[in-house]
This record gives C-alpha cells, structure tokens and sequence, in this order.
C-alpha cells in the first residue's frame, strides 16, 4: 500500500479518474434529471391552470365513461368530483333526441382522429334542466390510451333570447296586420329597406314592384309636404 510499484500507481490513478468520471457524470445526470422533472412539472401545472381557468366545460372520456373533468364541467353538473359520476355514461346528460347524432359523432372522430366541427345540442344536468350547448370533441391519449377531449361552451341564454326576439317579431308582425298600419322603414346604417303588405296596399303599389329606395317614399309624400317631410 505504502510502497507501490510503478504499474500499481498507474492502475490506481486510472481507477481514481474513472470513479471521479463516474461521480462527474452522475451529478450531471442528475441535474439534467432534476430540470427535467422541473420542466415538466411546470409544463403540467400551466396545462392545468390553463384547463381549470377555462370558462367552458372540459370532459375527457373514453367507452362512454367519463374520466376527467374541469371544474368549470363539475359545478356546471352539480358535483364535486368525476366519482360522483361512477354510475353514470355520458349519454345521461345528452338529452334523448340527440343522442343519436352525439354517438356518431363521437365514432367518426375516433375512426378519423380529426375534430368535428363544433354543433349545437341540448344538455340534460342531473336536475332535469335542459341546457343548450355548442360542443366539439378532438381524440387524445388519455392514461395510454385514445379519448375524446370535449370541449362545451353553454349558449342557453343566446338561444332563449333568440327565441324571444323572433316571437317579440311574431307578435309585433301580428299587431300591425291587424290594425292595418302601413309600415316603411329605413335602416340608414346597413342602407337596408322594408315595408309591410298594408303600406304597400294603402299606396295602391302592391300589384306591381316598385323600386326599393329612399326616393320611393319620397315620390309618395303630397308635394305641399315634401319639403316638411324630407327635413
């Protein structure tokens, strides 16, 4: 040990400079190791930021079942977690008359592996309230294996007030026939004109096309009250 021979020297200084390759290599390693796991722990902490901030309900499910929810998804459900929903397949919250276009649309996207275009369908929650909602789904792989994404973005509102508005047009299309009201109007934004049948028949012009300009209404008004009118 204290006396060693030149070739004795030799092997232990190239037995020395391989353990402290070994130990530089290993610490390098490690540290690349570490970032890594770093990286990639921020890149899955961004990526659930980002689907937990989304405002739409996010779903992730495979053979019916639902497998991931966002939180947006559960309290728009009522529910804490996705084991609440155990019992339940997807098909349960898609009401009855949809179905059927939801179950297709979910075999096409995973025959193609392309995102169908987003549609419009009704959404039974577990009160029984019927919700309308636009959805698209994409496939990922989920746990190993290929999924849907879905993505549901709520338009009940829209969708009543929609309805609103074209009954608010029913009604007040209604009333003016029944009162027998001539009605010409002029969008001067969109430069767009209308009039109803009873303005056409009072003027005596429903039997045959007139040009449809600001200067008809012009031509129709009684000269001693055009300039009124037109100011």
């Amino acid at each position: 040990l204290l006396r060693p021979s030149g070739s004795e020297i030799y092997m232990r200084t190239v037995v020395c400079l391989l353990i402290l390759t070994a130990a530089l290599i290993k610490r390098f390693t490690d540290r690349r190791h570490n970032q890594l796991n770093n990286d990639l722990l921020a890149s899955e902490t961004l990526y659930r930021r980002l689907v937990e901030d989304c405002p739409d309900s996010i779903i992730v499910h495979r053979d019916s079942r639902i497998l991931f929810m966002n939180t947006v998804a559960l309290k728009y459900l009522g529910v804490s977690n996705v084991e609440d929903l155990a019992s339940h397949r997807i098909d349960d919250f898609i009401h009855a008359d949809d179905r059927e276009i939801a179950q297709e649309r979910r075999v096409t996207t995973l025959d193609s592996g392309n995102t169908q275009a987003a549609v419009t369908m009704r959404l039974v929650l577990p009160n029984s309230e019927v919700r309308y909602a636009v959805v698209s789904s994409s496939v990922i792989t989920f746990e190993g294996k290929p999924s849907l994404l879905t993505f549901c973005h709520d338009v009940t509102v829209e969708i009543e007030t929609r309805k609103d508005l074209v009954a608010s047009q029913e009604r007040l299309s209604l009333a003016l026939e029944a009162a027998q009201d001539g009605v010409w109007d002029w969008d001067l934004v969109n430069n767009t004109l209308v009039y109803n049948r009873a303005w056409a028949k009072m003027l005596g012009v429903e039997s045959f096309p007139i040009q449809h300009t600001p200067q008809t209404w012009a031509n129709l008004v009684h000269p001693d009250d055009k300039q009124k009118a037109l100011q």
